[in-house]
């Protein structure tokens, strides 16, 4: 049982990161620079530009990936959320039968045998399911950000909540006198 983010996390990933950060390094950028633009500590990419890049059947698909990433980096800030949308698409596109789908069907030849459609079977039939969770997301976000940018309604959020919690506290109080003189009642009845 070996699904493909293994392989995209043990052999994409880091590879996409070691290419990411010579190609900064190459345009001038120093470890801490490019720690800042990757979100990584300045040691990762140290260890980053050590590391040789290995030839294999990712190679070219990660140039192509790391030369867009580090030209948007180079030309201006990009936010982090449109740089890991960028890996994520490469990846997505990859695992389906390209560089990440070869790899795996190479490390699980069950796969290769069964002639694996497992990726793009998922991604096909689930572009709804994934659509729709994003926009019931995205509204909830929107009606989250009004209701938390509205001083008013949370002051009267915070009433209602005590005003319940009083009127729990007195129901609970007169359950317990009820209860005292029920018992008193029949002690009174019995002697």
């Amino acid at each position: 049982m070996r699904p493909p983010c293994e392989l995209v996390q043990r052999d994409y990933l880091p590879v996409v990161r070691a290419s990411l950060a010579k190609k900064l390094n190459d345009a001038g950028f120093s470890q801490s620079d490019i720690a800042g633009k990757m979100s990584l500590t300045q040691a990762a990419v140290s260890k980053y530009l050590k590391q040789p890049i290995e030839s294999g059947s990712l190679v070219e698909e990660i140039d192509q990936l790391t030369t867009k990433l580090s030209d948007m980096m180079i030309s201006g800030s990009p936010g982090q959320d449109i740089l890991v949308r960028e890996i994520c698409l490469a990846c997505m596109i990859s695992r389906i039968g390209a560089g990440i789908c070869d790899l795996h069907r190479d490390r699980v030849p069950v796969l290769g045998q069964l002639n694996c459609r497992i990726c793009s079977d998922l991604l096909k039939h689930s572009s709804a399911t994934f659509s729709t969770r994003a926009t019931v997301l995205r509204d909830m976000d929107a009606a989250m950000e009004i209701l938390s940018s509205i001083n008013l309604i949370l002051r009267v959020i915070l009433h209602v909540v005590l005003i319940i919690g009083s009127i729990q506290r007195i129901l609970a109080w007169c359950a317990h006198v009820c209860t005292q003189k029920d018992t008193a009642k029949r002690t009174h009845l019995v002697d």
